[in-house]
């Protein structure tokens, strides 16, 4: 059940209407009860009306007697604690506020710090003075929560702004407050708090917040110059470059159109290259004159140039009337230079006045230095790829020259043969099957690619060395004499001296020059044994000499493939390499009863 509190004015009406009440029922009853006189009740009702006056001013005495003390010991308590509270305040440099609600009154009392001097100021604004004290920019602020705690749409007072303290300086204050009186209805009529200057607090907050962003600006910009880094450097082409260029520009310096010149310095001119905010068949033919116009100007100058308010600049009527056309107010450009060279002009347009702060104009030529080197790279990338193709052009060409050339020697090379073939006919058809065996076996045994081509060359040209041998004893139908035979053993060593100055058929000299050589050192032309004889030499020692014995000689007949067969094996290890005799019999199906 709720507790009902009443005000002590209205618990002294109560008591009076009840003595007065209680005094009109029993006083006749208890005046019988002790008189029984009838006269003496007579006399004494006739003084009963003083007797109650005096008794309920007594009453009504004693009872304002506790009133007022109590009051005064509530007053004493308050103004105690009201001290205690602006000791306490004033130690922290707080203010205290008092408002009448119902008067529309604020009492401030103003302590220490807040007042610029160790002094306490107190003083009673009205209603249409209070809005004065607090800062325009806040004040919608303040009244909003003021008026939302009043009406109880909010459980707390607690708001920061800037108030206008006794020397008319704007500090930033922190307030709070609470009702501390209500009539009987409940409505507020006292409303009480606390404010405390946070201008230092606020103001390094402001430091800190300026620093952060600023902090975060310049990492966007970093960023973006990253960013724009990797995107133009991953571009070859010169027209995605600059595409690219003026796209970021435009973006990282809120630009309304951005322009680029190139500089062409055997024509001394800039000619337009691209540009964004502008449509481009209407600046697509700009050209500009070292020196003249804006970007002509800041290219001479090799200098940042902002012009504004430009139907004051003089320029040509085109150009002029251009600007006017697309409103522009303010014109930037900064002349592009890679290592020293210039490359072209970085133009920037804005359509409203700007004052561009340092930051602003140092990102700006930072991002014209990083377009510079792009192009210049871009421009160099892109002589490379012609370069290249013309190289890869040549490249062609050449391998087809080589291959026509090659052709050329291989066929001569078979002209030889068969020249020789003329020449000395029992070597007639010789060349063609001795090249087609050996080949198969050089495969077997691991030969690849060039040394293929060597080995193929190497057979068609083995007796070319006889080209040097006298017919007499070339075509002797009988067996040579030990004279003859020393002339016939030295055509390995006119081979090597007529193919050696002849370059692409010197890796091919193996066989015509040391096929004659044997296993065990017992060879010609200069005795080698075993691994001195180059493999390819060995192995077509053992081609030759089976197609040799199963060929037919004038001074004899051809031996049969299983003769010619067990000849070889006769020789292995003395004639002939081992381990090629034993490959050679494996391929030709001679190795039956090994």
């Amino acid at each position: 059940m709720k507790k009902i509190h009443l005000d002590y004015s209205h618990k002294i009406l109560i008591y009076y209407l009840l003595f007065g009440g209680l005094w009109i029922l029993f006083s006749d009853q208890i005046l019988d009860f002790f008189i029984h006189d009838i006269d003496e009740l007579t006399r004494l009702q006739s003084y009963k009306g003083w007797a109650y006056v005096a008794a309920s001013g007594l009453l009504i005495f004693i009872l304002l007697n506790r009133y007022i003390r109590l009051q005064k010991a509530t007053e004493s308590r308050l103004h105690e604690s009201e001290e205690r509270l602006r000791m306490a305040l004033s130690i922290s440099d707080q203010g205290i506020f008092d408002v009448d609600i119902p008067a529309g009154e604020i009492m401030v009392q103003e302590i220490g710090a807040l007042t610029s001097v160790d002094e306490t100021f107190i003083s009673r604004i009205p209603q249409e003075k209070i809005r004065e004290r607090i800062h325009p920019e806040d004040w919608e602020v303040v009244y909003k929560m003021y008026r939302d705690y009043v009406r109880g749409k909010i459980d707390q007072y607690r708001v920061e702004f800037r108030r206008k303290d006794q020397n008319d300086q704007w500090k930033w204050v922190l307030s709070v407050g609470s009702i501390v009186e209500r009539d009987a209805g409940g409505h507020p009529l006292r409303f009480l708090g606390t404010f405390k200057d946070i201008t230092d607090t606020r103001n390094a907050e402001l430091i800190r917040s300026r620093l952060w962003e600023d902090a975060q600006r310049r990492l966007e910009r970093i960023t973006s110059l990253h960013e724009i880094d990797l995107e133009i450097s991953s571009s070859s082409s010169l027209s995605t470059t600059l595409r690219k260029i003026v796209t970021n520009v435009g973006k990282h310096l809120s630009a309304d159109a951005v322009s680029l010149l190139l500089y062409y310095k055997d024509e001394d001119i800039f000619r337009y290259a691209d540009s964004i905010g502008f449509d481009p068949k209407r600046v697509e033919n700009a050209r500009v004159e070292m020196g003249r116009s804006f970007a002509g100007i800041a290219a001479k100058e090799r200098k940042l140039v902002h012009f504004r308010n430009l139907e004051h600049e003089v320029v040509d009527e085109a150009f002029s009337s251009f600007l006017r056309q697309e409103n522009i107010s303010n014109y930037f450009g900064v002349p592009l230079e890679a290592k020293g060279v210039l490359v072209g002009v970085l133009e920037i347009f804005m359509r409203s006045d700007i004052d561009p702060d340092k930051e602003w104009l140092e990102f700006y030529e930072t991002l014209a230095g990083q377009a510079a080197l792009a192009i210049e790279n871009a421009r160099l990338l892109e002589g490379l790829e012609t370069a290249n193709r013309d190289l890869k052009k040549m490249n062609i060409d050449l391998i087809q020259a080589n291959e026509n050339l090659t052709s050329a020697y291989d066929a001569t090379i078979e002209s030889l043969a068969m020249a020789l073939n003329l020449r000395d006919y029992e070597t007639e058809g010789h060349s063609r099957r001795v090249t087609a065996l050996t080949l198969h076996l050089a495969k077997i045994l691991g030969f690849s690619g060039e040394e293929l081509v060597n080995i193929h060359r190497g057979t068609l040209l083995h007796d070319i060395g006889k080209l040097g041998v006298p017919d007499n004893i070339l075509r002797k139908p009988g067996l040579l004499t030990d004279e003859e035979r020393k002339i016939m053993q030295q055509h390995p060593v006119f081979a090597y001296d007529l193919l050696k100055s002849i370059n692409y058929l010197r890796s091919a000299l193996d066989i015509p020059h040391l096929h004659h050589e044997k296993w065990d050192g017992s060879g010609y032309p200069y005795g080698l044994s075993r691994e001195q004889i180059p493999l390819s030499a060995r192995l077509f020692a053992i081609v030759d000499v089976f197609d040799a014995l199963t060929s037919d000689r004038p001074y004899r007949k051809a031996w049969t493939k299983e003769e010619a067969i067990e000849y070889i094996k006769g020789q292995r290890g003395k004639h002939f390499d081992p381990h090629i005799v034993d490959v050679f019999l494996s391929y030709t199906g001679g190795e039956l009863d090994s």
